[in-house]
């Protein structure tokens, strides 16, 4: 059974959202590639809905597992790349922090921290669907907010009146 809150609905929305980023990024088209496979895999180990990290770490061991066959055409740098956004997407903190904490070992790289940080924003524009609005302290790429209305459009979310 496909979950209504992170199957095929969710993972398209953050394809549409990574794209869009990264093309006001600039980033490379291999880049903006990796962001499209992030967007497509980064659940892919998801099996329910609760919370929790254990769906990112096993989902970027089981990224080996899929590459092979559904994208054969990745390079090794770009399959590091994807494999770390995976692996710390459910972390909640902004692309630059994670590089200074170490997180990212032998990925480097000011372009590929950029695309790591598209992949999570994109991924974190989508919490709109829970209700959640994103944290900007959390957010890695200069553009997440220009995307707001479109994430907002999308999972139907309307603006409240502020309580007086």
């Amino acid at each position: 059974m496909e979950s209504r809150l992170h199957g095929v609905a969710h993972w398209a929305r953050v394809h549409r959202y990574g794209q869009q980023l990264a093309r006001r990024m600039g980033l490379h088209p291999q880049l903006r590639e990796c962001v499209a496979v992030f967007a497509w895999t980064h659940d892919l180990a998801r099996f329910d809905d609760s919370g929790g990290r254990e769906h990112a770490l096993a989902g970027a061991r089981y990224l080996d597992k899929v590459v092979p066959a559904a994208f054969p055409h990745l390079s090794p740098s770009q399959i590091k790349l994807i494999r770390a956004a995976i692996y710390y997407h459910s972390h909640g903190c902004a692309a630059d922090e994670a590089r200074h904490q170490g997180w990212f070992g032998e990925v480097r790289g000011e372009e590929i921290i950029k695309a790591i940080g598209c992949c999570w924003d994109a991924d974190r524009l989508d919490l709109l669907r829970l209700g959640i609005e994103p944290d900007p302290n959390r957010m890695s790429t200069a553009y997440w907010d220009e995307l707001l209305p479109l994430a907002r459009r999308l999972n139907k979310v309307t603006l409240r009146a502020p309580v007086r």
